[in-house]
């Protein structure tokens, strides 16, 4: 979150005074640290909240056994039906997306994703 983010930041900053200075020495070895640091924590906390949470998640599913078993049990038709249309339409996702990739390179897909990124931008400031 936010410690990943000041690292980042920080770490913008460095490159933009490296790049003023015409790619030479750098001179912001504790910046740098500072920074490399910061991003490390900021990815491990994250990590490590998703670790704390597997316990939860596998208690809840202990406790929801039962009632899984017996919802499984009765509507076991509409499962397998999903099983199946979900790997069909993951297969048939991923074959296009390779001849994609195959015919016209990583463009569309990076365009894809610039703009994916935008409308994650603009839904959060919008939201405030």
């Amino acid at each position: 979150g936010v410690l990943t983010l000041a690292g980042l930041t920080i770490g913008g900053v460095i490159v933009g005074r490296w790049i003023a200075r015409g790619l030479g020495g750098l001179d912001e070895e504790r910046l740098a640290v500072l920074a490399a640091t910061a991003i490390i924590t900021g990815v491990q906390v994250v990590f490590i909240s998703f670790l704390l949470s597997i316990p939860v998640i596998a208690g809840a599913i202990v406790f929801k056994l039962p009632d899984m078993a017996h919802q499984a049990a009765t509507g076991l038709g509409s499962f397998i039906v999903g099983i199946l249309v979900s790997g069909l339409s993951g297969f048939v996702a991923v074959k296009w997306f390779l001849r994609m990739i195959r015919l016209k390179g990583l463009r569309p897909f990076g365009v894809y994703c610039f703009l994916a990124m935008v409308a994650g931008l603009v839904t959060a400031l919008a939201r405030g």
